[in-house]
């Protein structure tokens, strides 16, 4: 059995919950120009908070200490399973 590829997927709010934090995709090509929370991949080595805040060092420039997100919802398919985050600055 193939085991399903792990992803992590998170939202900063400011803290009158006003404003997100997202990024516009440039891959996979189906998402193109499409807006959407910060995630990518879990890696081996890593829990999914772990990953939420090494995904969005890199991907949005700021670093959100783990202790700042909460896990609030999980979305699986065939061969994916999401966890997603928020978290308020």
């Amino acid at each position: 059995m193939k085991t399903k590829t792990q992803y992590v997927l998170g939202f900063l709010f400011n803290k009158a919950k006003t404003q997100v934090v997202l990024i516009e995709k440039k891959r996979p090509q189906w998402q193109t120009g499409l807006l959407n929370g910060v995630g990518g991949h879990i890696e081996e080595h890593e829990t999914r908070c772990q990953a939420m805040s090494r995904e969005f060092q890199e991907e949005a420039g700021v670093a959100v200490p783990m202790s700042v997100w909460h896990e609030y919802c999980n979305m699986a398919g065939s061969n994916f399973e999401v966890t997603c985050f928020m978290a308020t600055d």
